[in-house]
């Protein structure tokens, strides 16, 4: 009788464990589903933008799809072409426009940093503003009497120029 306790006992310890990891795998995988459900919508919206990018410039392999919101909601798809040849696509809901020549986030980036030394780049995003492709950069840095506001500025896609006015953001 005594054996039988011992090797209840025995099972026992494992049990909790083994509980413990089933709930965590199941948690996981749950939460993978969730995020799957939400992105659904997003990821059919990508693949209709990129079939209409692909009517303007056949991209044979698509490498970015980055939103952006201003005046309107654009998409702009960034990929290679039958030559091998980098393309960038607008997607607007209205028009598709393909840009041969273009500034890259890391120069805007290296623009602003350079103008604003104390300057915190949140994010670079594409956006139209103004009937204009542009770059849109939410900036972190002081304004002139060294209050930290975030601030919006747009730069040209086309040639890396600042463009429009800078919005600032209030504290409160």
């Amino acid at each position: 009788m005594q054996r039988r306790r011992v090797r209840r006992r025995s099972h026992r310890k494992w049990l909790i464990p083994v509980l413990v990891l089933l709930f965590l795998v199941g948690l996981f995988f749950a939460s993978y589903q969730y995020v799957q459900y939400i992105n659904k919508d997003e990821r059919v919206k990508e693949t209709e933008i990129i079939k209409r990018a692909n009517e303007a410039v056949k991209l044979v392999n698509v490498t970015e799809v980055e939103k952006g919101v201003w005046d309107q909601v654009v998409y702009m798809v960034r990929g290679t072409d039958e030559h091998g040849q980098e393309q960038t696509v607008w997607v607007l809901p209205d028009k598709v426009t393909p840009m041969a020549e273009s500034t890259s986030k890391e120069t805007i980036q290296a623009q602003i940093e350079a103008q604003y030394p104390d300057a915190d780049v949140i994010r670079i995003t594409p956006a139209y503003k103004d009937d204009q492709y542009v770059w849109q950069a939410l900036v972190k840095r002081k304004d002139e009497q060294g209050v930290v506001h975030y601030f919006y500025h747009f730069y040209s896609f086309a040639n890396g120029s600042s463009i429009g006015d800078v919005y600032t953001l209030p504290n409160k």
